[in-house]
């Protein structure tokens, strides 16, 4: 696991930029047991005691007013493991990662934040290599533990095709995001259902199965604790690289100016005649749109649009049923573009 040197900064036990698989687990475990408390804290279950937090998480107050909504001052939460994002609220994504199959060929170098979305994406487009890249170590540690079942060959069908949930019964999730005052501190029964609503069970049951076929395909898995703005995303010259954003680049999560640092990073880390893909969807809706970035033998970069839905914010956010636009937008030079919808149906 790779470590941003933010995090380092911020969380008070990762005090390395890189964790190999056992002492990964070791930081995970400890940060877990410190966790609970700062989380019962953070949620007013336990009285509020500063020398605790500050053992924990540098900088941020992790104290919330009576009348804060779910998406106000997020980024404290995320940090600290308060607000996992294990159930994936992006509706129908394996139709976007089919289409981009069938557009690109070759060789892909995959990044992907979130929980669910690294094994759809996997299982749909055949990495070479795969990075899950999330700001928050709790959805680190699940896919920390995801990835012994795999090694171990122990994701498989059982009766009617479902996985058997005592399988994923052991996976880490506690404090799970949901659109409402406060999160699940824990799961009852941890299955399935826990990371995937219903509309998407069936594809998410079917993908971590597929990934388990396709697990040997893939030559490299990295786990990266890093916000968006100081992720090392690495390119090879042979390769495609794909970035699933979910998303990640909405206000509440990255500024415009921290936004601008990655996708000039990003530009400058490609070769010539070398292509990323880039792939927004907007929270709690079927909507997405996708973006090219391309990088040309005279060094001039270029994004284009390659589909886009019109955007709208869902329900349960601020702006509910209001059109908007996102930071890719201000890039792009494209003037008219499909609606991704359309293109993902044919």
């Amino acid at each position: 696991m790779t470590v941003s040197v933010d995090h380092t900064q911020i969380l008070v036990d990762v005090n390395s930029t890189y964790y190999d698989e056992d002492t990964a687990k070791a930081l995970f475990l400890k940060m877990e047991k410190k966790s609970e408390d700062v989380c019962n804290i953070l949620y007013k279950y336990k009285k509020y005691d500063l020398g605790l937090l500050r053992n924990y998480i540098r900088e941020f107050s992790l104290k919330k007013k009576e009348d804060e909504k779910w998406y106000d001052r997020l980024i404290p939460s995320l940090y600290a493991g308060c607000f996992n994002f294990f159930q994936m609220n992006d509706i129908k994504v394996k139709k976007t990662f089919t289409y981009l199959s069938y557009k690109i060929s070759g060789l892909k170098d995959c990044y992907s934040v979130g929980f669910m979305q690294p094994y759809i994406m996997h299982s749909t487009l055949d990495c070479s290599t795969l990075t899950m890249l999330d700001m928050n170590w709790k959805i680190l540690f699940g896919h920390l533990e995801m990835y012994q079942l795999f090694k171990n060959e122990s994701i498989r069908a059982g009766d009617e095709g479902k996985i058997d949930p005592e399988i994923i019964s052991a996976i880490p999730v506690s404090w799970t995001a949901v659109f409402g005052p406060k999160p699940r501190a824990k799961e009852r029964n941890t299955n399935i259902s826990s990371f995937c609503s219903l509309g998407d069970l069936e594809d998410c049951n079917d993908s971590l199965i597929n990934y388990q076929s396709m697990f040997p395909n893939l030559s490299r898995i990295e786990l990266q604790l890093s916000t968006l703005t100081h992720s090392d995303i690495r390119v090879k010259t042979d390769k495609t690289v794909v970035v699933y954003l979910s998303n990640a680049i909405d206000p509440e999560y990255t500024t415009y100016n921290q936004f601008k640092i990655f996708l000039d990073r990003l530009s400058n880390n490609l070769y010539a005649d070398q292509k990323a893909y880039l792939i927004y969807q907007a929270g709690g809706r079927n909507l997405s749109a996708i973006y090219l970035l391309e990088k040309f033998s005279n060094d001039e970069v270029s994004l284009t649009t390659v589909c886009r839905d019109k955007l709208v914010w869902s329900e349960e956010y601020k702006h509910r049923g209001k059109p908007f636009k996102i930071h890719l937008d201000r890039f792009t030079i494209s003037k008219s573009y499909s609606p991704c919808s359309i293109v993902n149906a044919n």
